[in-house]
């Protein structure tokens, strides 16, 4: 039995008590948002179906692992507290499934930013993928550093290997501030062109993005300056419990909004004036956009067409025209 003295480990019972109830609720907003996902857009293709599929198995993983260490904490190691000496495997794992999920989604974020840039604006996507393959390569450590030390007190191994969790979270502010910002800036450079039709599905797509991305950004950066000011209060952990659901969320929730976009798109009516054979000589007929991204069937996420104004690729609008709107552009 080593001799470490168990009580700085109980004061992670708290922050990981919270954390963990946090984790569950996501979790359950993640399942229903992903079965949403595969009613709604039966039409993607199954590499995105497959992709949607493998986040939720990780957030599953994640959140099975949390649990895991909670119970072995509160319940099997109660009245025990020598058993709080040693890092339960469940808390390794979680920190694993986090890493992997976020950086996976940071790098589907990172296609999008591509798909949208031309020129030497993708060199975001680039830096942002780069970041991501540093993230997963880092995600594997705590497992192959607990499996190296063996039985080891909790503080003792994040004490040794604050390095791998400060380079961790440092990376993942960084990527998640790089997608807000490449995102946000491409959306705004097509709206200076796009016509007042598509202004309310940009300036919506802007706003979600701002949200989804602060959210996850101001949640990595707060588990950062937790860890940093003080990582032996554990606060840090409630929020790295919380993290993998935060994102699995923004992922789901900005591939079910193309369902909104398509809402909008189908509620955009023009008023155009159509010449008319009766004497009255030119009458004003309401009309739809014949080529709404609305339909009955999903489209393939890849490229969805919008009337006038190029596509929307993966819900983000790709291209844009800057010659001046036309009838001919809506009917």
């Amino acid at each position: 039995m080593p001799s470490v003295d168990p009580a700085p480990q109980t004061r992670a019972l708290g922050p990981l008590e919270i954390g963990v109830l946090l984790a569950v609720a996501l979790f359950g907003v993640t399942t229903t948002q992903a079965y949403a996902y595969y009613r709604r857009f039966p039409g993607d293709s199954w590499k995105l179906k497959l992709f949607v599929l493998v986040v939720w198995l990780f957030e599953t993983l994640h959140v099975v692992s949390v649990a895991q260490t909670l119970y072995v904490c509160s319940v099997r190691d109660y009245n025990r507290p020598q058993g709080l000496v040693y890092v339960p495997i469940g808390i390794l794992v979680s920190f694993f499934a986090n890493g992997v999920n976020s950086a996976l989604i940071q790098a589907f974020f990172g296609i999008r930013i591509f798909r949208l840039s031309k020129g030497h604006y993708r060199i975001i996507a680039f830096l942002i993928w780069f970041l991501s393959a540093a993230q997963f390569v880092l995600a594997f450590l705590p497992l192959i550093a607990g499996a190296l030390m063996g039985p080891i007190a909790l503080i003792d191994f994040v004490s040794q290997e604050d390095w791998s969790v400060y380079s961790t979270m440092a990376i993942s502010v960084a990527c998640d501030f790089l997608i807000v910002f490449g995102l946000v800036y491409r959306l705004w450079s097509q709206r200076v062109s796009a016509r007042r039709r598509t202004l309310v599905i940009v300036d919506k797509l802007i706003a979600w993005t701002i949200e989804t991305g602060l959210i996850t950004s101001t949640g990595a950066a707060l588990e950062l300056i937790l860890f940093c000011s003080n990582r032996f209060n554990w606060n840090w952990l409630a929020i790295d419990c919380i993290l993998s659901g935060l994102f699995s969320n923004a992922l789901l929730a900005n591939l079910n909004s193309r369902a909104t976009l398509r809402a909008l798109d189908q509620r955009s009516v023009i008023e155009l004036s159509i010449p008319s054979n009766s004497s009255a000589g030119t009458r004003t007929q309401t009309v739809l956009a014949s080529d709404s991204i609305s339909s009955s069937k999903s489209q393939p996420l890849g490229r969805i067409h919008f009337a006038g104004n190029g596509v929307i690729e993966d819900g983000l609008v790709a291209k844009s025209r800057t010659e001046a709107p036309s009838e001919s552009d809506f009917v």
